[in-house]
């Protein structure tokens, strides 16, 4: 089994340099949250471990529709862009291949924290986030 320090490497691996590409680019971080194991994901209490307050809107999607965007080819991406769709398409498939549970909250209007929330192998909750901003 993965180890929660192994988990937190893998997927900081995994988005190191990409950035979530809206009106402002933002980078990811990753949270695992000690003792977590008995702590459901949803809404209130991920916003809870990220230190949100409860009043923020939020909304629940998840991670192929969150994700669907930066990891479609398109036929007028430069060799670059090729390069950035494989990125999210690895970010994708190591999220999946070490969370259960995977669920995405975005929070706030015009200024979106991002949680991609899921359970680790350990069983504690990790959080890949990053931010948006939408006008």
């Amino acid at each position: 089994m993965i180890t929660d320090a192994e988990l937190f490497k893998t997927l900081s691996d995994a988005n190191n340099g990409l950035l979530f590409q809206t009106e402002l680019d933002y980078p990811f971080e990753v949270f695992i949250h000690d003792n977590t194991k008995e702590t459901n994901i949803n809404k209130e209490n991920i916003i809870k471990l990220m230190k949100g307050s409860p009043e923020d809107p939020i909304e629940e999607s998840n991670i192929d529709t969150f994700f669907s965007t930066p990891t479609l080819d398109q036929d007028w991406h430069s060799p670059e862009d090729k390069k950035r769709v494989v990125r999210f398409r690895n970010l994708v498939s190591s999220i999946k291949e070490n969370l259960k549970e995977i669920k995405v909250f975005k929070k706030g209007r015009i200024y979106i924290d991002v949680y991609i929330a899921g359970r680790a192998p350990s069983g504690n909750i990790a959080v890949v986030s990053t931010k948006l901003m939408q006008t």
